[in-house]
C-alpha cells in the first residue's frame, strides 16, 4: 500500500501524485483550504512567515519546497514526511531529465 492510501488519501491513477505540485494541490483542497489558508496554518506552525504566492510557487513547481518546509507540509496535512520528500525527489528527477533533453536538442 503506498503512503497516500495509508495516510487514508486516495492517490490518483493517473501519476501525478508522484510529483510535488499535484500532491499539493490535492492535499490542499481535500483540507478544504484556499492557497491563503495553507500559508496561514504553515506560517503558524513554522512560527516564519510564508505567502500564498510561494504556496502558488510550489504547486505549479516553478520551486520546489525546501527541506524546511516539507516537515510543516506533512504536518499540515496529517500525512507522512516521507510522502513529501518522495514527491520532492521525483519532481527534482523530472526537472533534471527535462533539462538533459533540452540540452540535447539545443546542442544539435
Amino acid at each position: 500500500m503506498n503512503s497516500a492510501a495509508a495516510a487514508g488519501h486516495k492517490a490518483k491513477d493517473d501519476g501525478t501524485d508522484f510529483v510535488v505540485g499535484p500532491l499539493l494541490v490535492r492535499l490542499r483542497r481535500e483540507a478544504g483550504r484556499t492557497q491563503a489558508a495553507q500559508a496561514e496554518v504553515l506560517t503558524r506552525l513554522a512560527g516564519t512567515l510564508i505567502t500564498r504566492y510561494e504556496i502558488t510557487r510550489w504547486e505549479h513547481e516553478r520551486r520546489l519546497p525546501g527541506a524546511y518546509w516539507r516537515p510543516y507540509l506533512a504536518k499540515s496535512f496529517g500525512v507522512p514526511l516521507a510522502e513529501i520528500e518522495a514527491a520532492v525527489t521525483t519532481s527534482r528527477k523530472q526537472r533534471r531529465r527535462r533539462r538533459q533533453v533540452a540540452k540535447g536538442r539545443s546542442s544539435s
